[in-house]
């Protein structure tokens, strides 16, 4: 996410601690606020994955709502808000981008008005995705993240400065991550 050059990281993170101090009715105004200072940070973040089927104002509202729950759960001891943030709304963005490319649901794929007519070859690779998918949704959303952000092609200082860790424990929660995924499937494939 690319910092509008009039929002520094010092005001985010002034937004944060009023936001923790906050009354409920001052919340919303410092949430605002905090929106305000990322907006133009955050539409860079949703250019890079606007495709067919992804309206661009429904990946503003999703990168909207991820960094309200950034700016809800950040933990000032625990790294910097910017970076919180930022993971957020890029972890939404590849969700969001991550569903839209699996294609049709079930549920529409089970719906007669849709499918009739329709002779759909079986997919081979379905069950490995499959078990892919489970491997991955039994990890820690830390290390799911960690994986997909290497996966995009991210380094471990990069990866670092979006957590607020150094290169050196992304590396282990990569490899950790790694290892885990490979024994997972490894048991998934056991009849």
């Amino acid at each position: 996410m690319k910092r509008n050059s009039s929002t520094r990281p010092s005001d985010i993170e002034s937004l944060g601690h009023q936001y923790r101090s906050a009354g409920p009715d001052l919340k919303q105004r410092v949430a605002e606020a905090f929106l305000s200072a990322l907006i133009p940070a955050m539409s860079g973040l949703v250019a890079r994955f606007e495709r067919p089927g992804l309206e661009r104002d429904d990946l503003l509202q999703e990168a909207r709502l991820a960094a309200l729950r950034g700016l809800e759960g950040w933990n000032p001891e625990k790294g910097k808000l910017w970076s919180y943030a930022y993971n957020k709304v890029r972890w939404a963005m590849h969700e969001k981008a991550s569903h839209v490319a699996r294609g049709p649901t079930l549920a529409s794929l089970s719906d007669p008005a849709i499918t009739d007519g329709l002779a759909a070859p079986p997919d081979p690779d379905f069950a490995v995705r499959d078990q892919l998918a489970q491997a991955l949704a039994a990890l820690p959303e830390s290390e799911r993240q960690i994986l997909s952000l290497r996966a995009e092609g991210y380094n471990n200082r990069e990866i670092a400065e979006m957590f607020g860790i150094s290169p050196e424990r992304v590396r282990q929660l990569y490899k950790g991550a790694r290892g885990k995924a490979a024994t997972l499937l490894a048991e998934l494939e056991r009849p």
